[in-house]
């Protein structure tokens, strides 16, 4: 799949652009804080209806306007859709917690579309920063998230499940507070405590599922990248020790031998929401042992193994936004990203401060746009 052209407005400091784009390379330039970033939040935000870096979708209006729209061309195979989305403020409407409300608006072929799945099949992309090198030695909660973007990419279901997952857990861990305090008792939260362990035992056993099939992918990536015969593995870290145990069963008795000290806390102790996952190179924590070239290949090939996973889901490869990525990467592992894009025709985003960093050979193959206080333009 590919996104042939695209119309942004205000969105962020992009007030105004219009542009169309090859099917492989787009090089994306500029100065920093010129707006290369916010424009590859804006091709993400349009293919998955949330930005990678912010949580409220007010952040991402330009603070003179009241909306942002983004309209888009994505071919697909042989399937051409406009896919377009708008977000606008409700100045007169605050929510419970002070903020001003918004009105979201997602088309397909100018026809609204209240069911997300039916906008999020059309297209795919995948977003790779120096940030992602995190997901090796950062807190948990940046692993998590890898695994729970992978899996929205090829599981409609599991998004929607994740978002249950995380109303009930909000709700679960006010009505602990309330306990605490004496306003009522445990037996209000058994309701909750069913939802709890439904939805939670659907989303570990979805992340089990994912990293068996992410796994080879990243180990033959790895091992091209590098030719090192290293041992790579992945394991799910949670509060149960046999991942072939009945979850749904042991998840319930934990909840009963921890409940006192949920009750002191106010909070929920186990669940997918405090999961976590390590990886080990020759049966070694990646996080403690490997050098930072190491940790670059891992994060490469998981990244790559994510784009593996959708291409064999959907028979088309994701657009893929990359983010000032090739700073962090030595020749070697350049090279082998870019032989890669072009090998799978995979439409990309690169930004950089300066195409002098890339191959000149792939340089020559691509479409490049300079951009300038939010404006981008096609460099002749």
């Amino acid at each position: 799949m590919w996104l042939e052209k695209i119309k942004i407005q205000n969105f962020r400091n992009l007030k105004n652009c219009k542009n169309n784009f090859l099917n492989t390379l787009n090089l994306i330039t500029g100065k920093n804080a010129q707006g290369k970033t916010n424009f590859l939040e804006a091709i993400y935000y349009l293919c998955a209806l949330n930005s990678f870096r912010s949580t409220s979708e007010l952040d991402l209006i330009n603070w003179e306007e009241n909306y942002f729209h983004i309209k888009s061309e994505i071919q697909n195979n042989d399937k051409k859709n406009t896919l377009e989305v708008s977000v606008l403020k409700q100045n007169n409407s605050i929510s419970e917690g002070g903020k001003i409300k918004i009105t979201k608006q997602i088309k397909i072929d100018g026809k609204s579309k209240t069911l997300l799945k039916d906008y999020l099949t059309c297209v795919k992309t995948i977003y790779f920063s120096p940030d992602d090198l995190l997901i090796i030695k950062g807190s948990p909660s940046l692993r998590r998230e890898f695994f729970d973007i992978g899996l929205s990419l090829v599981d409609a279901e599991y998004r929607q499940i994740l978002l249950r997952y995380q109303k009930v857990l909000k709700h679960r861990n006010s009505l602990l507070e309330t306990i605490s305090k004496g306003i009522c008792s445990y037996d209000a939260l058994k309701p909750w405590n069913e939802q709890l362990v439904d939805t939670g035992t659907f989303i570990i056993k979805k992340r089990l599922e994912y990293i068996e099939k992410l796994l080879p992918y990243a180990i033959e990536i790895m091992y091209k990248i590098s030719s090192a015969k290293e041992n790579f593995d992945i394991k799910y870290i949670s509060f149960f020790q046999d991942k072939n145990c009945d979850i749904k069963a042991r998840f319930i008795e934990k909840l009963e031998e921890i409940k006192n000290y949920e009750i002191i806390r106010n909070t929920t102790l186990v669940g997918p929401h405090k999961d976590d996952v390590t990886f080990y190179i020759n049966s070694k924590d990646a996080k403690s042992f490997c050098s930072q070239g190491q940790i670059r290949t891992i994060c490469l090939g998981l990244k790559l193994a994510q784009l593996g996973l959708v291409e064999l889901k959907f028979n088309c490869t994701p657009i893929l936004l990359l983010d000032d990525v090739f700073s962090e990467l030595d020749n070697l592992r350049s090279r082998f990203v870019l032989e890669t894009i072009l090998a799978k025709n995979i439409q990309t985003f690169i930004t950089t401060t300066t195409i002098k960093e890339l191959d000149k050979d792939f340089v020559q193959q691509a479409r490049i746009f300079t951009i300038e206080s939010g404006r981008l333009n096609e460099t002749d």
